[in-house]
């Protein structure tokens, strides 16, 4: 199993029929790849601003024909229409833009209403200081 997969004691629970489902980041495929699964019948779209990760997550997509994975800027979804998606998930990804509030503008811009927005994010970051300092290191560079 994924270990995106591991972090969820019970499958997605939902009020309503998905017909179409959002999710960014998609790195490798996850969480889509398991939201495809457990909603054959919906559209799951998946996205990334890596075009190297998505390339990864098509990948998934051949044997998930339900699911595409595209490159999606979160802060500008202008290739999706308003209220077109039922849910949006967001793995670890609003600590990330820097205009985080226009973020989540666009993610509930492009939520149907009564749409539900799934987000994790870390609690502290404290790590991540370290993380950027090591890979400065063994990069050789400070734009990281």
């Amino acid at each position: 199993l994924p270990c995106w997969n591991k972090s969820m004691p019970t499958p997605i629970r939902c009020p309503r029929k998905i017909s179409k489902s959002w999710i960014w980041p998609q790195g490798l495929g996850e969480p889509a790849e398991t939201i495809a699964r457990q909603f054959p019948d919906a559209t799951i779209v998946a996205t990334d601003l890596s075009p190297d990760q998505v390339a990864l997550a098509q990948q998934t997509t051949l044997t998930l024909p339900h699911m595409t994975a595209e490159v999606a800027d979160m802060e500008n979804l202008h290739q999706f229409e308003d209220d077109s998606f039922d849910i949006v998930t967001c793995c670890y990804g609003f600590m990330f833009p820097p205009d985080i509030p226009q973020a989540v503008r666009e993610s509930h811009r492009v939520l149907k209403p009564g749409g539900r927005l799934i987000a994790t994010t870390w609690n502290r970051v404290r790590m991540m200081e370290k993380v950027t300092g090591i890979m400065q290191e063994v990069m050789g560079t400070k734009d990281i």
